[in-house]
């Protein structure tokens, strides 16, 4: 295998239309530990790592926005009965100060 360059890189598959960039990560992985670095196997570990750990975020934070969407729809109802308890309470101030006069 030879050595890799940035050229190699950059001719990766990318979508740049969907905001995504799709790169085949095994063989990234191994041709930057191919490479004639000292420290290109602890980097490629380190760049494992990164990739996994920002999958587990994404996947927390996709779930995360579940749930906050679930609790948006059940407070609902609640900001009805708040926005029906707050116009009955102008209402009924309205009201006493109008007949206070008579």
């Amino acid at each position: 295998m030879t050595p890799f360059s940035a050229r190699d890189w950059t001719r990766q598959e990318c979508d740049i239309d969907k905001g995504r960039l799709e790169v085949d990560l095994t063989t990234f992985l191994a041709h930057l530990t191919n490479m004639e670095n000292p420290h290109a196997e602890r980097q490629a570990v380190l760049l494992e790592r990164i990739v996994k750990n920002t999958s587990k975020c994404t996947e927390m934070i996709l779930e995360l926005n579940h749930c906050l969407e679930e609790v948006l729809r059940a407070n609902a109802s609640v900001k009805t009965a708040a926005d029906l308890t707050t116009k009955y309470r102008k209402n009924v101030q309205y009201n006493l100060e109008a007949t206070k006069g008579n």
